[in-house]
């Protein structure tokens, strides 16, 4: 499975290249740091990075001279985080790593191209998106555009089933999953011609999850590779 996710590093100063004031996971808070997203590759025998990149965010970019100063060359443009994990993912592919998954938090999934590419090249993947995003259901017949938290509200409460995501800290960390059917983005997806949401809820916070995936996957291989 290939996975990505990024960390912050935190910096006192202003010269490391991309430094500045932005959010980090690892701190939990906005910090003056820099962002690394990386690609992991993940087996039942152990996992390893494969590749990385350093975040620039646009304000480093539009400053050449600053730039400069810190060793980006004046070719290197502005990519988003998703536009990043893309790159990796490619070159991972494109190298012929073998690789059943691709799995991303809500950053990377609530993003159509890095979807849609994964889609058109055949990967399964198991991607995080917003509550608040949109997609292209058809519940009771009604196809049109839903956001996804209310697709998952429309879900029976029989049809929820509850499976462990993995351990955390403080032991398994057990969401309800449910099937919700989909549109798939692409036309041309190899072979994954259906798409389908399983929404997830964290059953002991009460918080929600929703997860993106195509395929007629069985929620028990699911849940541990979205967790």
């Amino acid at each position: 499975m290939l996975a990505v996710d990024e960390t912050g590093f935190v910096k006192k100063g202003s010269k490391s290249a991309g430094v500045g004031r932005q959010y980090s996971g690892t701190a939990g808070r906005i910090e003056n740091c820099q962002i690394g997203v990386f690609l992991a590759y993940v087996t039942p025998a152990g996992r390893t990075f494969l590749d990385r990149e350093l975040y620039l965010p646009k304000a480093w970019i539009d400053d050449r001279d600053r730039c400069a100063g810190a060793g980006i060359g004046s070719e290197v443009p502005f990519r988003t985080k998703p536009e990043l994990a893309l790159a990796m993912l490619t070159r991972a592919l494109d190298a012929a790593v073998p690789a059943g998954w691709a799995t991303a938090d809500e950053i990377y999934g609530q993003n159509a191209a890095l979807r849609l590419a994964l889609e058109e090249r055949g990967l399964p993947y198991v991607l995080a998106v917003p509550v608040n995003q949109y997609t292209v259901g058809n519940p009771e017949g009604r196809i049109g555009q839903y956001r996804v938290d209310a697709l998952s509200a429309a879900v029976p409460e029989e049809a929820w089933t509850r499976l462990s995501a993995g351990e955390g800290a403080k032991g398994p960390r057990f969401y309800d999953w449910a099937r919700v059917p989909i549109r798939p983005l692409s036309e041309h997806s190899q072979g994954l011609t259906t798409s389908c949401m399983v929404s997830g809820r964290l059953a002991r916070e009460g918080r929600s999850r929703v997860v993106v995936c195509p395929g007629a996957w069985p929620e028990p291989l699911l849940s541990p590779i979205a967790g």
